[in-house]
Parts: structure tokens; C-alpha cells; sequence
């Protein structure tokens, strides 16, 4: 979750000596140490082979001698063996198996390592309730103990689980606890990786300067303790730091020395990490060739490195690459294998992640019934990891998306499930902005006192913000003119002023559908010009909001509207121009809307033959709903019925000028 984890991991609770409490078993039990010597060699070389071979034949031989201290031992390497190698089944295995060998037999410190490595089991499948539950345990007994460097260590645990939980006051201070404790105790590595976590909790806070601060000390730290991992990581920090403020040639010249710092390039976890690096950084500057190339080399990297985690985040990056372009077919299918990646290891915050892109590419498509399916996925994913504020979002979308297809009552239960979670979390700008939601949503069903209640709690809840003035302001022109609205039933001026209101504000789809409606009065009143205006304007920006569904109801409100007009010719091309936007997001419903409104367009032009198959069409598209045959539909088939049996049927489609 951030990009220090998965180095620290590599030193944070390595188990260096047996637990007290313990003694070796004779013979037996020094054969067991120096097993599990050897293995800690090769685990450091890298050789995970040799490593494995060792470790479990250390822990065969205290399990045949029943030399329990030295088997959670084993068990305890095998499972930051079996992390690093990312299969936390295993680890998790042989992490609970000492856990309760420990237990029983009151080896706090081995079992106080066990909880940590648990924790980073945890940690690393976004488990995050638990690995703050462990991760918290291990601190306390570390603490009982007297052991500084586990104390650092688990906090260390704390703050990336802090970190990748949003909360990021908390992972601040985490971050600078363990800082503290490694400094006082002269471990200068535990104390510079520390310092790059906190660059890492300031650049996700957009604090720049502070971020450049901590990476430029974690880099000095690295640099004269000789550890080069340390310092191409501190690197990479300072050029993500460079890249978010856009200063791109300083950003790629730090991701450059950070490549050549690293002690040897046959480490293709390092270079896979350099493809990502410049992948996004070319992508941020819009050089999508370039960018794609290092992409694809960074996941054919993370393939033979067998980091999983890393190649499905690669997998989105790319994702949001092809999106950029367009291509939306490509785009799907990286988000797809991203998304099939989190599925098999339990990972929500990956799988919420990967269904939030498909969000947005499924949307650009106007592809409503998966853009649907994909943001209730990523909000139960959200749900789950306890990401509160983000799960909101994504509920106060469904609603959003709801409310265009004209599905209020769903709209409705996703905004107050929103807003509860925002209430609950003391969020007043999200809990502000949700009810100014569902009060335009009221507003549009007539339900004026509740629009009105909701436009007041908004703006008590955003009297809470500071630096709020003009949208407090905003609110009290919708309090007024729902007031207005619930007086007298002046649905005109209520829309007029929400329409000042929400262009001022950015909520683009409530704007264009509060528009479209103010076209609907305007008709009726005969205001055909300001009804034009009004719908055109609405299409306008359904149309940059690439909202087919939206599109297709303006036009049907177009259509109408010319045909009341006489302008039967562009009556027809509207309602023809939404019948085909319906189709394409599989609303059969307004589907024969249209071809409704098709019908009444080409009887009143005298082309009967065309009115008879739109009429068919329509009747049946509303047998196959198991519903029965619309009003106008009924009217219009009798009509032409005695059209074909008359002589004088041209004087049959007089009906139609009405």
C-alpha cells in the first residue's frame, strides 16, 4: 500500500535468536539452530529454494524431538518466507501454527513476532481490521517486554495499516512514534525507512514540501549506512514528490538514480518497480506510447518476479492508460484481469479499486446496467475494508445514476444510506453535498417540505466548514426558492433558481436534469422558445458528460415539443435519434417512448407505413415487458386499421395534427 512496504517487510520481525522461555533439545536442538542459520543465509542471498529446504527440514527435526520452542521457530521463518514470495495462505498457516505453539508454552517475545508477521499476512490481503488488531497486540507485549526494536517495528505495522485505511493522521504519528523509538536505540535503517513512510502519508496529503523534507533525510540516512536499497527507495519517493507537482524532468532524473543506486540490476523486483515508475510518470505528461511500453515491460517484469499485488496495480495503471485514449475495449479487459487478480487473493481494496475504473470506463460507454453493477461492487468491496468516507461516494454515485434513469425511489435509499455513512463519520462536506441531492430529487417529484428540510440541513452542515461563505450562500437561493415552490406551487422559479444554483456548483447531472424539467413547464405554458432553450442546454451538457441515457430523455422532451409546433420532420429525427440512445443502454421502456413518439411523427407527415411499424414495434416491445398496449398506441393502431380499409383513409390522420 505504500511503496516502503514491501522492503521493510523484509527486515521487520526476522526472528534472530530463540524466545526466552525455551531451551534448545541437546543435540537436537543445536542441529535446529544451525538449520535454521543456514536457511536465513540463503533467504538473504535470495535463494528461497535453499531457504526452504532448510527451514523445513529444521522444523521436522523439532517436531520429531517435540522441541517446541525450535518448531515455532521454523514455523515463524517459514512464514516471512512464504510472505515474501506472496503466498499468504501459507504464511498465514505458519504464522497462527506459532502463534499457538507460543501460547501454550509463554514464549512472549516468539509470540508477540508471530501476531507481527500476522499482521503483515494481514496487511498484505487489505485484512485491515485484523492487522491493526495484531499489530496492536505484538506492540504491547514488545512494550511488557522491554523490546524497543519490536516496539518500533510494530508501529511501523500500525502505520502502513493506517496508511492504507485513509486514515492518515494517525498513520502521521505512527510514522514518527516508530521514527523515535529507532533513533533512540541507534537504528539508523528502522529510522530512515520510518521517515520515508511519513514522505509517503505528506505526498498523499499533497504537502509537498514536508514530503520532500522526510525523503531528503530517509536518502542521507541510506547513503552513509551504505544500504542502497534504502537509498534508491528514498529516491523513488522524492520523484513520485517531483512527478505530483509536475516537475517531470526532476521526477525522471530521481527515478533514474534511483535505478542506478540499487545494488544490481538482476533484481527484477527493482527493475520491474522502475518500468512502473516511468510508466506513470510518461502517462502524466500524456506521452501514452512511451508509457505504455514501460507498462507492458513492468508487468512481464512482476510476471518472473511472481509479485501478483504489483502486476494488478500495473494492470490499472494501464487501464486508466487506455481510457485516457479511449480505447475502452483494451481498457476493460486490463481492469478485468486487475479485478480477477483481487478476487483470488481476498483483496478487497484491489478489487474495489479495479470495479471503481471499470466505473468510469462502462460510463464513458453508456453502458449503464455494468457501470451500475461495477459501482454497487466497489462500495461492498469499500464496505468491507472499513474505507467509510470512500464507500459514501460510490453509494451518493448509484444514487446520482438513478436518479437520471428516472428511478427515484432507488435514488432515494442510496443517497440516505450516504448520508448516514457521512453523518457517522462527522464528514459536513459529504453529508452537505448528499442532501443537496436528495433535496434537487424532491424537488423534481414534488415533495417541496422535504426538499426544503434538505436544503437546510445542508446548510447547517456546511456552516461547520470553514471557508464555506458562497456555498452557504447557494443555499439559502435553494432554501428560498423551494419555500417559494411549497407557497405556491411555482415549480418554474424553483427550477430557475436550482439551475443558478447547480451551475455554480459543478453538479453537472443534477443541472441538465433540473433543465430538462424547467423545458417540461416551459412546454406547457407555451413558452416553446424558452422550452427549446432550456432542453438544449440540458442536451449540451449530457452530451460532455458522454450521458447517453440523459441525452435520449431531452430529445424525447425535443420531439414532443416540435410536434406541438407542427415541425413534424424535426419531431421525427428527434425521437429517431432517441430511440437509438435507448436502445444503446437497453432502456426498453423509453425505448418505446420513442417509437411512441415516432409513430404520432410520421401519421401526422401522412407516412402511414412507417407509423404502422413503429406502432407494431412498440406494442410489441410492451408484450414482451408483460405489459399492456399504451394509450396512443391502442388509438393509433385503431386508426390505421380503418385507414386500410377505406378509401377515404387520408382523412383518418387529421386525428394526428392535434
Amino acid at each position: 500500500c505504500d511503496m516502503f512496504g514491501s522492503e521493510l517487510s523484509t527486515y521487520l520481525f526476522e526472528p534472530s535468536a530463540a524466545p526466552s522461555g525455551f531451551t534448545p533439545g541437546g543435540l537436537k536442538g543445536r542441529d535446529i539452530e544451525l538449520l535454521l542459520q543456514r536457511g536465513q543465509i540463503y533467504d538473504l542471498q535470495g535463494d528461497q529454494m535453499n531457504a526452504l529446504s532448510y527451514y523445513q527440514s529444521a522444523l521436522d527435526i523439532a517436531t520429531q524431538t517435540e522441541n517446541e520452542g525450535e518448531k515455532g521457530n521454523a514455523l515463524r521463518y517459514l512464514g516471512n518466507l512464504y510472505r515474501s514470495q506472496s503466498k499468504h495462505h501459507e504464511a498465514e498457516q505458519a504464522f497462527m501454527k506459532a502463534h499457538d505453539i507460543y501460547s501454550r508454552s509463554g514464549g512472549d517475545s516468539g509470540l508477540a513476532s508471530a501476531l507481527a508477521g500476522l499482521g503483515q499476512i494481514y496487511l498484505m490481503q487489505a485484512k485491515y481490521h485484523q492487522a491493526e488488531k495484531a499489530f496492536s497486540e505484538a506492540n504491547q507485549m514488545f512494550s511488557r517486554s522491554g523490546n524497543q526494536q519490536g516496539v518500533a517495528d510494530a508501529l511501523l505495522g500500525l502505520a502502513r495499516t493506517y496508511k492504507c485505511e485513509f486514515r492518515h493522521r494517525e498513520a502521521e504519528h505512527a510514522y514518527m512514534d516508530a521514527h523515535e523509538v529507532h533513533s533512540r536505540i541507534g537504528n539508523d535503517m528502522g529510522a530512515a525507512f520510518a521517515l520515508g513512510g511519513l514522505g509517503d502519508i505528506y505526498r498523499a496529503q499533497l504537502k509537498h514540501s514536508e514530503a520532500e523534507k522526510v525523503f531528503a533525510e530517509a536518502h542521507e540516512i541510506h547513503s552513509r549506512i551504505g544500504n542502497r536499497v534504502g537509498v534508491a527507495q528514498s529516491l523513488r519517493g522524492l520523484g513520485h514528490t517531483y512527478r505530483a507537482q509536475s516537475r517531470f524532468q526532476e521526477a525522471e532524473k530521481a527515478f533514474n538514480k534511483a535505478y542506478e543506486a540499487y545494488p544490481s540490476d538482476s533484481d527484477i523486483q527493482h527493475v520491474a518497480n522502475q518500468f512502473r515508475s516511468l510508466g506513470i510518470l510518461y502517462q502524466d505528461q500524456g506521452r501514452h506510447n512511451e508509457a505504455e511500453v514501460y507498462h507492458h515491460q513492468a508487468l512481464a517484469a512482476y510476471d518472473r518476479a511472481d509479485d501478483v499485488d504489483s502486476r494488478a496495480i500495473t494492470l490499472l495503471a494501464l487501464g486508466e492508460l487506455y481510457y485516457a485514449q479511449a480505447r475502452y475495449s483494451d481498457a476493460e479487459e486490463a481492469t478485468a484481469e486487475a479485478l480477477a487478480v483481487g478476487i483470488s487473493l481476498n483483496n478487497d481494496q484491489l478489487q474495489a479499486s479495479a470495479h471503481s475504473a471499470r466505473v468510469q470506463i462502462f460510463r464513458s460507454q453508456s453502458k449503464h446496467r455494468e457501470e451500475v453493477e461495477s459501482l454497487i461492487q466497489a462500495g461492498e468491496s469499500l464496505s468491507r475494508i472499513g474505507q467509510h468516507e470512500a464507500y459514501a461516494v460510490s453509494l451518493a454515485q448509484l444514487g446520482t445514476t438513478h436518479m437520471a434513469q428516472g428511478m427515484y425511489a432507488e435514488a432515494e435509499e442510496y443517497y440516505r444510506h450516504a448520508q448516514a455513512i457521512f453523518s457517522s463519520i462527522e464528514d459536513a462536506t459529504g453529508e452537505a453535498s448528499v442532501l443537496v441531492s436528495l433535496g434537487v430529487l424532491y424537488v423534481g417529484q414534488g415533495r417541496h417540505d422535504e426538499a426544503e428540510e434538505c436544503f437546510a440541513q445542508a446548510r447547517i452542515a456546511r456552516a461547520a466548514v470553514a471557508d464555506e461563505g458562497d456555498r452557504i450562500k447557494a443555499l439559502d437561493v435553494l432554501i428560498a426558492s423551494s419555500a417559494t415552490l411549497r407557497r405556491s406551487g411555482d415549480a418554474k422559479v424553483a427550477c430557475i433558481e436550482a439551475c443558478e444554483f447547480l451551475s455554480r456548483t459543478g453538479s453537472h447531472a443534477i443541472h441538465a436534469s433540473t433543465l430538462q424539467r424547467l423545458g417540461d413547464i416551459h412546454a406547457k405554458e407555451g413558452a416553446y422558445d424558452k422550452a427549446e432553450e432550456s432542453y438544449r442546454h440540458a442536451q449540451a451538457i449530457f452530451l460532455s458528460l458522454e450521458d447517453v441515457h440523459g441525452k435520449a430523455g431531452v430529445l424525447n422532451g425535443l420531439g414532443a415539443l416540435y410536434g406541438c409546433q407542427g415541425r413534424h420532420n424535426e419531431a421525427e429525427e428527434c425521437f429517431a435519434q432517441a430511440r437509438i440512445a435507448y436502445a444503446m443502454v437497453a432502456d426498453e421502456e423509453g425505448e418505446a417512448k420513442a417509437l411512441e413518439g415516432l409513430m404520432v411523427a410520421y401519421a401526422s407527415q401522412r407516412k402511414f407505413g412507417a407509423a404502422k411499424t413503429a406502432c407494431i414495434e412498440a406494442c410489441e416491445m410492451y408484450a414482451q415487458r408483460g405489459q399492456p398496449m399504451s394509450g396512443i398506441c391502442a388509438h393509433t393502431w385503431e386508426l390505421l386499421q380503418r385507414l386500410d380499409s377505406s378509401p377515404l383513409g387520408p382523412l383518418f390522420a387529421r386525428p394526428f395534427q392535434s
